[in-house]
């Protein structure tokens, strides 16, 4: 289930090798899912911080996959890079 996501749109997006799908939430969350698992998309991970707190309406993944961005509500961009 998704939660704190009952506005009606939010943008996702999917990297360009359909592994991985970003979207956003009314509080500032960014949930990522696996795409390649076999038991259905699996959440990945929970993207967030403490100052992120509008709805995210839009997000991108690179196109190597270890970095996805945030556009919020009220025009900030949040980022995050994958660690090595």
């Amino acid at each position: 289930r998704y939660n704190s996501s009952d506005i009606w749109f939010l943008r996702f997006n999917i990297d360009p090798g359909h592994n991985f799908m970003a979207i956003g939430n009314q509080v500032g969350q960014v949930y990522v899912y696996d795409l390649t698992s076999l038991k259905g998309s699996k959440e990945a991970c929970k993207l967030h911080h403490s100052q992120c707190t509008c709805t995210v309406r839009q997000t991108a993944i690179s196109h190597d996959s270890r970095t996805v961005l945030a556009v919020t509500e009220d025009g900030s961009i949040w980022r995050w890079d994958a660690c090595k």
